[in-house]
Order: C-alpha cells, then structure tokens, then sequence
C-alpha cells in the first residue's frame, strides 16, 4: 500500500497491494513541470476562393487559472485552450492538477483542456465534512465546471482512483460524457485492508466508492481506451497478471474501447509515457468527431512503445 506521509504519496517498508496497489510515487516519477501557457489566434489569413474576403476571426477561450467557488469551498481549475470535446483530467489519489502538464504539452493546443485540485488537495480548499467519495467527487467536478461554465462534451481521462472518479461521472451525468480515457485505473475488485485512505487532506469512504464505481455500470458504445502499466515495482508475485484481468474488465465495460498496454511505464504512465496518454486522448477524441469505432490499435502505439492484448 502507498501511504500519505507529509502532503505526498512515499513508499514504505509496509506497503501492501490492496486498494490502489501502486500509489502515486511523486518523490520519484515527478519531474519539476512548468506551465506553459499557449495562447492559440485563430484569425483568417489570406482570402476565399470567392473574392479575398477574409475568414472570421475566431475568439479564444479564456484561461482559467483560478479558486472557483462551489457552494461554500473552492476548488482551484486550470482550463486553456480551444476545441471540443474539452478534455478534462482527473488526478490520482491525493494528487494535483500539475501532475498532467507533460500530457497537456505534448498534446498540446488541439482541445480545450481542463485539469483542478479535488477538495483538500493541491490548492482546493477542503469541504466542510472533510471527507468525500468517488461520488462526491464526480458533484464537485460538475459544480466546478458548470461554475466556470465549460460547456460538454467532455472527454475525461482518469488516472489511478481518478479513474472511479470518471466513470462514477459518467454514469452520473451520461449527456455530458463523450468518451474516456483510463489511465492505470483503479477499479472496484480492490481491496480494503482498513487503513485510512486520504485524497489530500480529505479522507475517502472507499466502501462508498467501491459501490458507487460498480453502480456506475456500462458504457455502452462510448469511445473509451484502457492505458495499462506494463509493470508495477515492487508488486508481489502474481500482483501484475491480477491487475492486467481488472484492466481487461474495465476495456470490456464499452463495445467501442481499445486496451493498451504502456511496455514503458509503471502506474505514472502520464510521468514515463505522456506521448501515450496524449495519443490516447487524440484516438477518442477522432472516434467522438466521426461518429465511428476507435481505430484498431496498429502501428501508431508501437511506435511509442505500446501494444494491445
């Protein structure tokens, strides 16, 4: 188990493969990320085939970089960026919103992209009870983004227990989720060995969310790729091929889905393979505007050292 020492994810002598099996090893797979901050002018150049005149500018959406407030705590949102569907990020356990700037650079300025703090982590301030849920945060998420009126479809790409967090959401509001993207996901078969589990300074019912994430049901046809680790440090013998059936399920959860297994990474996928995440994200976004299947896996993710089961 991954224990939360300080504000930050570090491994100890008494970690146990239950719940989250890898937590979120920051002191080792963070890299010191800067934001970059791309403003996209799209303004006509040249003129029309029917006589110059030039194309319509286009305004860009605005930057968010801010605490937003959701009825009595806010919850800090980053958004840039133009396009739809708008891609919003959901962070691993205890997490912040920086750990996707790699992803963001590389996919860099394709889509509107939204990333933010769930309550009482990175800048979020806590919610009143101090504790919350896999649903409970799939409401803040849509408090947040209708407060800073970021309009669906979204496409939400979850990493570890952001992963339950994104498809409680989906089932939650079915209208508004366009596709998904699973990253090293935690799932429902997971254990509860009974220590106390913190996003932040926030305490987690994983019992709560256990229910609510298999609750949460199918997915239909909806366009979803499954990112999986190739393998996890330290993990007991056996742990890996228990995982990859979990990752296996949850690629099982829609009929339009594609499964990836990241031969790279450990559980940071979006610290060690970005550009597969990015591709990931780029896939169902393709299958979303054409109404079509997710392409079959082929060469483009052997190429960034991926492969399909």
């Amino acid at each position: 188990m991954w224990s939360e020492r300080d504000g930050r994810a570090a491994i100890t002598s008494r970690e146990r493969y239950g719940r989250f099996a890898v937590r979120d090893n920051r002191h080792k797979y963070r890299r010191t990320a800067t934001w970059l901050t791309v403003v996209v002018l799209l303004s006509g150049c040249g003129g029309s085939d029917s006589g110059g005149t030039p194309a319509p500018k286009v305004a860009p959406a605005p930057t968010i970089n801010s605490v937003i407030d959701i009825g009595g705590y806010g919850l800090f949102l980053h958004c840039e960026g133009a396009g739809r569907p708008t891609v919003v990020f959901e962070n691993g356990l205890g997490q912040t919103e920086i750990d996707w700037a790699a992803v963001r650079i590389t996919l860099g300025s394709k889509y509107r992209a939204c990333s933010y703090d769930r309550a009482g982590a990175g800048l979020s301030q806590p919610n009143p009870s101090g504790k919350s849920s896999a649903a409970q945060a799939a409401d803040d998420l849509a408090k947040l983004l209708t407060a800073a009126k970021e309009q669906p479809p979204f496409l939400l790409v979850g990493w570890s227990y952001g992963g339950m967090v994104a498809r409680v959401y989906s089932g939650q509001s079915p209208e508004q989720v366009a596709g998904l993207v699973l990253v090293d996901s935690s799932s429902e078969h997971q254990g509860d060995d009974g220590e106390q589990l913190l996003d932040g300074a926030t305490v987690v019912d994983w019992p709560a969310t256990v229910k609510q994430t298999s609750d949460s049901g199918a997915l239909g046809e909806l366009p979803l790729i499954v990112l999986t680790a190739a393998h996890h440090e330290g993990a007991p013998a056996g742990f890996q091929k228990k995982w990859m059936g979990w990752q296996t399920e949850l690629a099982a959860l829609s009929t339009n889905s594609l499964h990836v297994v990241a031969t790279q990474s450990d559980h940071p996928i979006l610290f060690q393979q970005p550009d597969i995440v990015a591709q990931a994200i780029t896939d169902v976004a393709a299958s979303i505007d054409a109404g079509q299947p997710i392409e079959a896996c082929g060469d483009r993710y052997a190429a960034l050292s991926g492969r399909c089961p």
